[in-house]
């Protein structure tokens, strides 16, 4: 979807408040691209990719300039922290699945292990992610809360194909799920 800012700076506020991945300002006359690379690899590299075709198209050799005023961590420039992370935390949830189902009876302590067990590895991988890698910043308890929720979905959905289908919904959730 293509948005129109009024201008530079309402450009901007759209990037930060993630309403917009990045922006082409021809405000100024000479175009500019402004781009978002925490946003992601592949809409930075096509927004880059975009201020090449613009130099081109201006047939000047100089290139269009590109601003990034929401760049990722100095730490971790290539995002690969959360996307290396991702598979784990599903993956966990699976395990706090499985376990909880074996080892504990009653719907509601199975459902307080899951957000006990998620809520224990938020706060492990999101500690491991900000302070050792560096690849999350901001605040530590919303990251906290990220990982913890992105742990306890599989788990929950899991566990409630269980309790409706036996343990074909474990077989269902986790082929769903992994």
């Amino acid at each position: 979807m293509i948005t129109e800012a009024a201008d530079t700076e309402a450009a901007e506020r759209l990037i930060r408040d993630r309403e917009a991945y990045g922006a082409i300002d021809v405000s100024s006359g000479t175009p500019q691209v402004v781009t978002a690379s925490a946003a992601g690899a592949s809409v930075a590299q096509t927004l880059q990719a975009s201020a090449t075709a613009l130099s081109q198209a201006q047939g000047t050799s100089t290139a269009v300039p590109i601003r990034d005023p929401v760049t990722l961590p100095a730490d971790d420039p290539r995002g690969a922290g959360p996307a290396a992370g991702a598979l784990p935390l599903v993956m966990g949830g699976l395990m706090a699945a499985l376990l909880l189902t074996g080892l504990v009876r009653g719907t509601a302590r199975r459902v307080i292990g899951a957000f006990a067990s998620a809520t224990t590895g938020g706060l492990a991988v999101a500690a491991v992610l900000q302070f050792w890698l560096g690849s999350l910043g901001g605040s530590c308890s919303a990251s906290t809360g990220a990982v913890a929720l992105t742990i306890a979905a599989p788990s929950l959905s899991i566990l409630g194909l269980e309790s409706l289908l036996g343990y074909a919904g474990l077989g269902l959730g986790a082929a769903t799920i992994a």
